[in-house]
């Protein structure tokens, strides 16, 4: 059932995935071309927002700092596990792998890879701060529009 703090979340989470994703995109310039990062963490945050984070809130604003940041976290690893498999996907497709399961094992060590780039202290502030704010701004709007 579509309700605000559900729209709320999910359009919070979107924009603040996004919007980390550029920094991420910055320092990754030099290695590769990723510009549809910030679009697609956009996605896994919509989705992410509208199930996990809009879908719990309602019951106090601490609850609510905590599902926000539930669901940031759940975001990053969404976002980390897809890119992955895309460049497990491209390896192998490259013939860079002897078997299949050698491929999918890869995911994990190329997902620790990745989240290198999270350790910029600007991602990780943007992360936490737009995950409480869309906590609270989701508790907000379920308390706003019942």
């Amino acid at each position: 059932m579509p309700t605000a703090a559900k729209l709320v979340a999910a359009l919070l989470m979107a924009a603040t995935g996004a919007s980390a994703a550029e920094i991420v995109v910055l320092a990754m310039a030099e290695v590769r071309n990723v510009s549809w990062l910030p679009g697609f963490v956009a996605l896994v945050g919509l989705f992410m927002g509208w199930t996990l984070t809009g879908d719990r809130v309602g019951r106090g604003y601490l609850g609510a700092v905590s599902m926000g940041l539930q669901g940031m976290v759940m975001t990053v690893l969404g976002a980390l596990l897809g890119v992955s498999f895309a460049e497990m996907i491209a390896l192998a497709l490259r013939r860079r792998y002897d078997a299949p399961m050698e491929a999918l094992v890869d995911v994990v060590g190329l997902a620790l890879r990745f989240s290198e780039y999270l350790r910029d202290p600007r991602v990780l502030a943007m992360l936490l701060a737009g995950g409480i704010v869309t906590g609270v701004a989701a508790e907000w709007a379920a308390r706003r529009w019942r």
